[in-house]
């Protein structure tokens, strides 16, 4: 993980994202979440939330390490058309220009 830059930006953020992160675990009934803030491409702030398992009452720290499951597919759809937005990526673009340690045999996305 990238180093925890302490700053002025921190300690006013650290409060506002608190209360703002504590008051959406309750309003949605969130068990537990890791949060990062980034400012000016440092990590300025980070924090675990609520419980990583509930049933053991496993706290959730900034190094929980959390399953995402069929999430992972939104992200990386939205991630995609950012940056094929950008013009950083083009959208028929074949997977293998950027990804060059994928290896699938016959695939016509390579």
């Amino acid at each position: 993980m990238a180093p925890v830059v302490k700053n002025n930006f921190a300690g006013i953020v650290n409060g506002k994202v608190d209360s703002f992160v504590i008051a959406q675990l309750k309003e949605h009934t969130i068990a537990g979440l890791s949060l990062a803030v980034m400012h000016e491409g440092k990590i300025s702030y980070t924090k675990g939330y609520g419980f990583s398992n509930l049933e053991h009452q496993v706290p959730a720290t900034e190094n929980t390490v959390y399953l995402m499951g069929s999430i992972t597919k939104t992200f990386v759809a939205v991630a995609t058309m950012m940056l094929v937005e950008q013009a950083s990526i083009g959208l028929e673009d074949r997977i293998g220009m950027y990804c060059l340690h994928c290896r699938i045999t016959g695939s016509p996305l390579l």
